[in-house]
């Protein structure tokens, strides 16, 4: 090899390793078309040595023809199941089969699969059958307009390469954070760590970070780093580590919470407990597993969590695949001593473990008033109380033991009436109470219609009380998405309609050219997603 290539080798070696592109062991993480020039054999020949020929082979026929994020052999495996050969690559599309199964398949089938893999939504499912892929930004046509129209307007591929509007972003930061210089590097960040009131923030570097609060174990030093920073709480700092990828050991593999979960489940239940199970459906993981209940657990801590659409529905959906139903916790709700209890209760009731036993033919049915309705939605739901007209309950010897609320339809006005919320005791077992609630409604109020929302957190289309009372499944909804504040020690979360656009011309930091989205990002929010709702109607 030529002496004066080394270091420009090198250079590319080390850049990998930097971009997180190779890890600790030389094996491949991820890849971007602007990283390598694979039509340089020198650098094809020392990259040997991290990667396989057929890895090498496929990025140096695909990688200027495509958009790929975070590259991995299986993600560009047909998903044809039978199949394992890699997607089809043909006049700048990669489709979602290889050429064998596109060309030889039956139409019906192939859009079965297509299906499969998105069960939710509508627009991608109809993407792939049109375009062969998932979106139409993944074309190289739209690509290259979209390339021409920046050229054309700003004179680079995107805005930000044009230095008027650069510096103009530069500018606008100055002048609103009070800042003498701004590190290019740090730009994204400054506005967050304004907001949060952080001190010494002069010393938020990787290399600093890594010098004075990781231990000799590779720990962070949370305490210490967010007394010296005045951090109220722990998610900044992961968020820093995440995004500068510095490496840490994480307690145990697994968090405390996780641990009380279990610790609970073995108080109660002494069958088949599988932790960090890989799999059931591989390649995710799966917190806890009870094969022989074919039920899962997932703890989800928001940060981590966050900003990921589909992430908590596909788990739903591959655990239903296998029929298992999984239970997805959100953190703020096991840190609260109220919704922990709760999810004990629903874990328990999951596992055909309760303390009491009641029969509705044996309770007395009357109208609950709305003070006590809400209490008892409280105290027993993990949604908690919702206004409601009719308020209907099941008594034994004056004590409340189960609730059914109605009143009239949220979201669908083609309704008569929306079945809000239903919920019993915590740690009971009420044989018939939703039964016997519903048909006392339907003789009392006679509607012609219903509409019904079962939350996927915890509600299974496998099995659930709206069939047994009369309703049809109508259709599954998109996730949903909640806010949280990350200095916010409860972690409470907000409904996205109460941060709709239009009201949050009182943030600071509020415009009118900025998205939703954006403003609250920038004021230190993060979305979380659930997996979605079952949609269930009744008519008469």
């Amino acid at each position: 090899m030529n002496l004066d290539r080394k270091p420009f080798i090198q250079e590319h070696i080390d850049f990998l390793h930097d971009k997180k592109i190779i890890d600790k062991n030389n094996k491949l993480l991820k890849i971007r078309k602007r990283f390598v020039n694979f039509e340089d054999q020198e650098l094809i020949d020392e990259l040997k040595k991290y990667f396989t020929d057929e890895e090498i082979n496929f990025y140096k026929e695909n990688i200027f023809k495509i958009y790929l994020r975070d590259i991995n052999l299986d993600s560009l495996k047909c998903i044809n199941p039978s199949c394992n050969d890699l997607k089809y690559l043909k006049e700048m599309k990669l489709y979602e089969f290889c050429e064998n199964c596109y060309k030889t398949l039956p139409k019906e089938e192939k859009d079965n699969l297509i299906n499969s893999i998105c069960k939710t939504d509508r627009a991608i499912k109809n993407t792939l059958k049109k375009y062969g892929v998932r979106s139409t930004a993944q074309l190289e046509s739209t690509k290259e307009k979209q390339r021409k129209t920046n050229l054309e307007k700003y004179g680079g591929v995107s805005p930000s390469q044009n230095k008027k509007i650069r510096q103009k972003q530069i500018r606008t930061l100055k002048k609103t954070l009070s800042l003498k210089t701004i590190n290019d590097k740090y730009l994204k960040i400054f506005k967050l760590r304004k907001t949060l009131g952080i001190k010494n923030i002069n010393d938020l570097t990787p290399e600093f970070i890594k010098k004075n609060f990781l231990d000799k174990n590779n720990y962070i030093k949370l305490k210490k780093m967010k007394k010296y920073f005045n951090y109220k709480s722990n998610f900044p700092i992961y968020q820093f580590f995440k995004r500068y990828n510095i490496n840490y050991e994480k307690s145990g593999g697994y968090s405390q919470a996780e641990k009380e979960i279990v610790n609970f489940i073995k108080s109660i239940y002494d069958g088949n407990i599988i932790e960090n199970d890989r799999e059931t459906i591989k390649p995710k993981e799966l917190d806890i597993l009870i094969p022989d209940k074919s039920l899962a657990i997932e703890y989800n801590g928001l940060f981590w969590h966050s900003d990921d659409k589909y992430r908590h529905l596909k788990k739903t959906e591959a655990c239903e695949s296998k029929n298992i139903n999984l239970l997805h916790i959100f953190e703020n709700e096991w840190l609260n001593p109220r919704t922990q209890e709760i999810w004990k209760s629903v874990i328990s009731y999951k596992l055909g473990i309760t303390k009491e036993k009641y029969f509705a033919r044996k309770l007395e049915i009357k109208k609950v008033h709305t003070k006590e309705a809400n209490e008892f939605l409280n105290e027993n739901h993990l949604q908690g109380a919702c206004p409601a007209k009719v308020k209907l309950g099941l008594y034994y010897e004056n004590e409340l033991i189960s609730l059914m609320t109605f009143a009239k339809p949220r979201f669908n006005k083609e309704y008569e009436y929306e079945l809000i919320r239903f919920a019993s005791k915590k740690f009971t077992a009420c044989v018939g109470c939703a039964q016997r609630l519903f048909k006392h409604f339907l003789k009392e109020y006679q509607p012609n219609s219903v509409i019904s929302y079962a939350n996927r957190r915890w509600a299974s289309s496998l099995s659930n009380l709206y069939k047994s009372i009369g309703f049809k499944f109508l259709r599954i909804s998109n996730p949903n998405f909640y806010y949280f504040k990350l200095d916010d020690p409860e972690l409470k979360l907000y409904h996205r309609v109460k941060y709709q656009k239009h009201k949050l011309k009182d943030f600071p930091n509020y415009s009118p050219s900025k998205t939703a989205e954006s403003i609250m990002m920038e004021a230190g929010y993060r979305r979380i997603y659930d997996s979605g709702n079952l949609v269930y109607e009744y008519q008469s």
